[in-house]
């Protein structure tokens, strides 16, 4: 089980300030955290897979403590069912190593959706007709503002459109 996926991501939440809940333990800032995060992968491989050129994508919720509660994968419907499969089983910490941290932060997984994702790396994400997010333009991790998040997803009874909330746009690569 091996595999090196790297490229960027980008991250918009419902909180005043970025991670407080996932990285410095405090509490959202309002009754819980809505997020999504997308991963654009540059270059990576999983047991082998090429799954280059493929942005995975996450909607997920923490309670008012900052602790997971349940989250849905989005994966292209241009990936092939091996490369979803294969990305699914990373993301959800099947495969070990670092995403296997990563996974204690998603909760239940209560699904997976094929859908289109529209990634780009100016900081513009959306997903179907269920999320749209549009960032400034930092690239470096600098926290910067969302100028607009909207999401729907009733499965995980997700309804919300904000501005001015915190986002992160950066690299990852990850490997194990």
């Amino acid at each position: 089980m091996s595999y090196d996926v790297q490229g960027t991501l980008l991250e918009v939440c419902t909180c005043d300030v970025n991670c407080a809940c996932c990285w410095t333990g405090s509490e959202p800032t309002g009754d819980a955290c809505d997020r999504v995060v997308a991963w654009q992968i540059d270059t990576g491989t999983v047991d082998g897979l090429d799954v280059s050129g493929i942005t995975l994508a996450m909607l997920g919720m923490l309670d008012q403590h900052g602790a997971p509660v349940k989250s849905m994968i989005f994966v292209p419907s241009s990936a092939s069912d091996a490369q979803a499969d294969a990305l699914v089983e990373l993301w959800s910490g099947k495969k070990g190593g670092p995403m296997a941290d990563l996974a204690r932060m998603l909760g239940e997984i209560v699904g997976v959706e094929r859908t289109t994702i529209d990634y780009r790396d100016g900081g513009h994400l959306v997903i179907g007709d269920r999320v749209t997010a549009d960032v400034g333009a930092a690239a470096d991790g600098t926290p910067i503002a969302a100028d607009g998040y909207r999401a729907e997803v009733p499965e995980l009874g997700v309804s919300l459109s904000v501005q001015g909330q915190r986002a992160v746009h950066g690299a990852f690569h990850f490997a194990s």
